[in-house]
């Protein structure tokens, strides 16, 4: 993260980092930052408010977006009013990023990746991610792969 996020947490109370980290300590799969509302994280599904109590300006939300992206991607962003981007925090996560305008204002919607699957860390994982294709992918890494047994159906 830039300087300018570190300036920008100043006046707001409000930096992506701390966003973040609450996203991994709720749980939750999204962060969703819009003008004019508080930022929003999807736990279990279900959308629900962040503990940050402050509404998003326009110039909060285009602030934090440029905090993460890199000039290239931000001349991209700027043409196109679309970009797709992702970015890692050391010790904390990896993160897909989708930057678009809405109403004219910035909005973004970011989704954490975790470093370790679920599945090979915890068999009961959560259910969330069990029919994540992701998952399934991991499981092509075990040392003992699922078999899926399958019959013909007989026709009368």
């Amino acid at each position: 993260m830039t300087e300018s996020s570190a300036q920008h947490s100043e006046t707001t109370g409000v930096n992506l980092r701390s966003l973040l980290e609450e996203m991994i300590e709720r749980d939750a799969s999204d962060l969703h930052i819009t003008a004019g509302e508080r930022p929003k994280l999807r736990v279990d599904g279900d959308i629900t408010d962040s503990v940050v109590d402050h509404q998003m300006t326009p110039k909060e939300t285009l602030m934090i977006a440029y905090s993460v992206l890199t000039e290239n991607q931000k001349k991209r962003f700027e043409n196109e009013d679309e970009l797709d981007f992702s970015f890692g925090i050391q010790n904390l996560a990896r993160f897909r990023g989708n930057c678009f305008k809405q109403r004219g204002c910035v909005t973004m919607v970011i989704r954490q990746i975790p470093f370790s699957s679920r599945l090979s860390t915890n068999w009961a994982f959560h259910r969330r991610w069990r029919s994540s294709p992701i998952v399934h992918a991991d499981w092509c890494w075990l040392p003992v792969r699922p078999v899926l047994v399958s019959r013909q159906r007989l026709r009368p």
